[in-house]
């Protein structure tokens, strides 16, 4: 049986890969923007913020009463950043500031325009599909540990 810290972790990446299926979603598609894909765009710049939040807790080792969101946050994009260039450490740590400052970028300029066109936001969209797909590996490891592992679990990862 999972304990409540296992539930409450699995609750957490849960939620992070819900979030970015729907910005996934938003962002796969030339629309104009309506309240709720606004909302979305918002909540991306939110948690750059928090990514950057994270860092800073990191490096200077001064925390606030957000830390755990932030580094949280911190430690996906940094993930998300080796995933997207198989580089060395140092290459890492000089893309990841380039890539998520790209992602800032391109999201204010969709709410700037009111508009989402695909081309335009194909580094956010990358980033979040690299998400989508380390939730999913996240959680299929509190499937395998409260269930034994579902088959279909076991051959596809």
């Amino acid at each position: 049986m999972l304990g409540y810290f296992d539930f409450s972790e699995l609750v957490d990446v849960l939620s992070e890969g819900f979030f970015a299926d729907k910005v996934v979603s938003v962002l796969s598609k030339k629309k104009q923007l309506d309240e709720t894909d606004q909302e979305v765009l918002k909540r991306i710049l939110s948690f750059i913020d928090s990514i950057y939040a994270g860092k800073k807790q990191v490096t200077t080792g001064k925390l606030d009463g957000k830390a755990v969101k932030s580094i949280e946050a911190y430690y996906r994009a940094m993930v998300v950043t080796e995933a997207l260039y198989e580089k060395s450490k140092e290459d890492i740590k000089e893309s990841f500031d380039k890539i998520i400052g790209q992602i800032k970028k391109e999201t204010l300029a969709a709410l700037k325009k009111g508009e989402i066109n695909p081309v335009d936001v194909k580094t956010t969209r990358e980033f979040f599909k690299l998400i989508q797909r380390e939730t999913l590996k996240e959680s299929s490891r509190f499937i395998e540990i409260e269930f034994g592992g579902i088959r279909w679990l076991k051959e596809n990862f």
